[in-house]
């Protein structure tokens, strides 16, 4: 009797889930589209190219403003160390 009790409400709950698995709305599901993660920072990304204000100051000056737009999206240290994998750990901290 105790093994048919378990049986039916092992059921039961397989039914619950399959059905609420059933019934999530779509949008829950989704994964945002890359596009869209990316488009603010694209954004960003040419409205400081386009700046008026970028033209006028040295070069260096320009790279390191370009610099500080491209490091707030991407982290450099991070991806270096999925790149090198375990040779990162070889590394001392001024490589």
């Amino acid at each position: 009797m105790q093994s048919r009790k378990f049986s039916i409400f092992f059921l039961l709950a397989a039914c619950v889930a399959v059905l609420g698995l059933g019934v999530t709305p779509p949008a829950a599901c989704a994964t945002p589209d890359p596009t869209e993660q990316l488009r603010p920072f694209l954004q960003k990304v040419t409205d400081t190219l386009a700046d008026p204000g970028l033209k006028v100051i040295p070069k260096k000056a320009q790279a390191e403003r370009l610099v500080g737009v491209v490091r707030e999206r991407f982290d450099f240290r991070e991806m270096s160390k999925r790149v090198l994998g375990q040779q990162w750990r070889k590394l001392d901290a001024q490589e």
